[in-house]
């Protein structure tokens, strides 16, 4: 069986959820003894994606190559979007090289499976239809209209301008989002939760939950009274987090969290610095790897409010047997049980009371952690998440 791979990103350096996901996914399918993979990745300008982060194994395992991608959000083609009928999110990642690259390669190689990375490729649809008789599967990264959706929930009013526009955006972006699933032969959903979203939409297509994996290559790590976070900042829920962690969780620890500190660490976080009132918060803007920087922290704080799929974070730190306190929308599609594998809070003071309790009990974080680890295992090993896409190819393949 022979797959390509087509990615939105770059699969490294792995210094956000998204880079994270794709990677996992590749992993997942490498593990498969009867499949042969190769990957085609977006290099995101925006993103100032490097070629070079890509380890040469990983290029060898999988022929690995790479278009160059300008996605950036510029203000005049934000504008001159209105006037058209497609979502500027979704036309940001319409490219003529990478559709040309695309061509090529199906026109040179027979492929069994084409499987696309996020539905914003469910552009390139057409393309594959008229050069390869490949089945074509759409792996979510979240419900992508609702995400959208929540995060103008969740802006400030006095951004009313850019309210407005996702406004004008969202409606474009939901038809999109359900003519491409259509249109492909299978959706891979990461979550329950997004699978019943889809099915409500009027997606028609099979759609099979395949969760974002891990390996035990993170490591069981001690379960130390530090708190951190980590997430990119060029997402907006990071970013509307991070500011009510710091706006209305942080100022009620302050009177009783003695010594403890609380890191902040992830792609574009120092411009949170300004922020800062004292040493309570820790700010990390040189993190080279993310593994190494959690290693000697044992709680995880993920202050989400809003956002769809699921938080990688919190599988990662599954995997590494952390402590979890997050938000019920950090929590949503993932198989989180308050109080046995994590504490849910949605009121800053129910926050910050958890952050407390689990600093000042080694019992109440072990017995967390514990429980975190088993829940990685029964859901996110990459074992289990390999052999769900195994037999979801099957399917797809025998339709």
């Amino acid at each position: 069986m022979k797959i390509l791979q087509v990615t939105y990103k770059l699969p490294f350096p792995q210094h956000d959820g998204g880079a994270y996901a794709v990677f996992r996914s590749a992993e997942s399918i490498l593990m498969l003894d009867d499949c042969e993979l190769k990957v085609l990745s977006m290099s995101q300008i925006k993103s100032g994606e490097d070629i070079n982060c890509v380890p040469a194994n990983f290029t060898r395992q999988t022929n690995f190559e790479a278009v160059a991608v300008d996605n950036r959000f510029l203000f005049r083609s934000a504008i001159c979007n209105l006037f058209k009928k497609s979502s500027y999110f979704s036309s940001r990642f319409a490219n003529a090289a990478f559709a040309r690259r695309l061509r090529d390669l199906l026109q040179s190689e027979h492929f069994d499976i084409v499987q696309l990375e996020h539905v914003y490729l469910g552009q390139y649809i057409s393309v594959i239809r008229a050069y390869s008789n490949a089945k074509i599967i759409i792996r979510t990264q979240n419900v992508e209209s609702q995400l959208w959706e929540s995060n103008l929930k969740n802006l400030p009013k006095r951004q009313w301008l850019y309210r407005a526009y996702l406004g004008i955006q969202l409606p474009r972006l939901r038809r999109e989002e359900v003519k491409w699933l259509n249109e492909a032969d299978g959706v891979m959903a990461l979550s329950d939760a997004d699978q019943k979203e889809f099915i409500r939409f009027g997606v028609g297509c099979p759609i099979a939950v395949v969760p974002i994996s891990a390996s035990l290559d993170e490591g069981r790590s001690p379960l130390t009274p530090v708190v951190y976070h980590l997430g990119s900042m060029d997402w907006i829920p990071n970013q509307l987090g991070v500011m009510w962690l710091l706006e209305e969780v942080v100022p009620l620890l302050r009177p009783s969290i003695g010594e403890a500190r609380i890191h902040l660490a992830g792609k574009n976080i120092a411009q949170y610095k300004s922020f800062i009132q004292d040493g309570l918060v820790q700010i990390h803007d040189h993190v080279v790897c993310s593994l190494d920087f959690q290693r000697d922290k044992g709680i995880l704080v993920v202050p989400v409010l809003s956002g769809g799929g699921i938080r990688v974070k919190i599988i990662e730190a599954m995997a590494m047997g952390k402590v979890i306190i997050t938000t019920s929308a950090g929590g949503k599609g993932l198989p989180i049980r308050h109080g046995e594998n994590a504490i849910v809070a949605d009121r800053p003071e129910d926050f910050a009371e958890a952050i407390l309790k689990c600093l000042r009990s080694s019992d109440l974080r072990s017995r967390l952690g514990q429980c975190a680890y088993e829940t990685f295992l029964e859901h996110f090993h990459i074992d289990r998440v390999s052999q769900r896409t195994h037999s979801f190819y099957k399917t797809i393949l025998s339709c």
